[in-house]
C-alpha cells in the first residue's frame, strides 16, 4: 500500500499507556503520531452534541463522514512529534473528547461496523497523504513531512494498516491500567478514583473484545509487551530499539539517521 511510509501499529486496551508511548516514539523517531481513538472520541462527541443514539446506525454513519483528523507541525522546533488533531465538522475538538460522557459513549459508537468501515477509511487516506509528501519533488515538502507513522488503537495491526512494519501489542495488569487512568483523569482535573475506573476498564474490555466488528486482539504477527513493571522511559526504549532494527533491515535508516531522501523500501 506504502512504497516509502514506515508505519508503526501500537494495539492494546485501554490504560495500557499506548497513547503517551505512541507520541513519545513519534517523537523520538520523527514520526507522525496517530491517535485513531480520537476519531471515535469526535465521533461520540458528535452523536452526543445532537442528540444522536447510537442505536440510529444510519445517522451514525452520516455523522462519520463529518469526523477528521488533520496534522499538527511539531513544536519547540521539530523536537516533538508530529500530532494529528481530531475534527467534528471541520471544527478542533480539543479536550472535549476526554470528557466522562464521550468515554461512555465511546465504545457503543466504534461498536458501529459500518461507522468503523468510514474512519478507516479516512485514516488509511491520511496515511496516503503522508507517503505521497515523502515521495513529493517538493525538497520543503519532503523534508518536513513526518517519514513515517506510529499509530495506536485496539484494531491497527489487524485491520487499519495489516500490513504495518512493526505492529505492538501492549498491555498492563487491570489494576495497573486502573491506576493509571485514575491518575491521568485527576491530572486534567477530573475527580475519579481508582475503583471506578477499574469497573469502567472491565466494562470496556468486555466490549472490545467480544464485539463482532474488528475485537481486540494481538495481530498473528505483533510483538507482545507487558508493560505492567515497566518504566515509561523503558517501554519507550524497547518500542524504538525494535522499531530501528526493523527500519535497517528495510534499509531506511543510514548511519543511525535519515537521510534527506528516504529509499524506497523492499517490496
Amino acid at each position: 500500500m506504502f512504497t516509502l511510509l514506515f508505519i508503526i501499529a501500537i494495539d492494546g486496551p485501554s490504560g495500557s499507556g499506548k497513547s503517551t508511548t505512541a507520541k513519545a516514539v513519534a517523537g523520538r523517531l520523527g514520526f507522525l503520531s496517530l491517535d485513531t481513538g480520537a476519531m471515535y472520541r469526535a465521533l461520540a462527541l458528535l452523536s452526543l452534541e445532537e442528540s444522536v443514539s447510537p442505536d440510529d446506525i444510519d445517522s451514525v454513519v452520516r455523522l462519520a463522514e463529518h469526523v477528521d483528523l488533520q496534522i499538527k507541525p511539531p513544536a519547540n522546533n521539530g523536537s516533538s512529534p508530529h500530532l494529528t488533531e481530531a475534527l467534528a465538522r471541520g471544527v478542533a475538538v480539543g479536550e472535549k473528547i476526554r470528557q466522562p460522557n464521550v468515554t461512555e459513549c465511546v465504545s457503543r459508537i466504534s461498536s458501529i461496523k459500518e461507522a468503523r468501515e468510514v474512519v478507516v477509511r479516512k485514516q488509511r487516506e491520511l496515511a496516503k497523504r503522508i507517503d505521497s509528501l515523502i515521495k513529493s519533488s517538493d525538497v520543503n515538502e519532503r523534508n518536513n513531512s513526518p517519514k513515517g507513522i506510529v499509530a495506536e488503537g485496539r484494531d491497527i495491526g489487524t485491520v487499519v494498516f495489516p500490513d504495518a512494519d512493526l505492529k505492538i501489542f501492549m498491555n498492563a495488569s487491570l489494576t495497573t491500567r486502573a491506576q493509571r487512568r485514575s491518575k491521568e483523569l485527576v491530572e486534567s482535573g477530573v475527580a475519579t478514583e481508582p475503583n471506578e475506573q477499574l469497573k469502567e476498564l472491565e466494562r470496556r474490555d468486555i466490549i472490545d473484545t467480544t464485539r463482532a466488528e474488528s475485537p481486540l486482539t494481538p495481530a498473528a504477527d505483533a510483538v507482545l509487551l507487558d508493560t505492567t513493571d515497566l518504566s515509561f522511559e523503558e517501554q519507550v526504549a524497547r518500542i524504538c530499539e525494535l522499531a530501528e532494527s526493523r527500519m535497517k533491515s528495510n534499509d531506511l535508516l543510514k548511519d543511525n539517521a535519515f537521510d534527506d531522501t528516504v529509499r524506497k523500501k523492499d517490496s
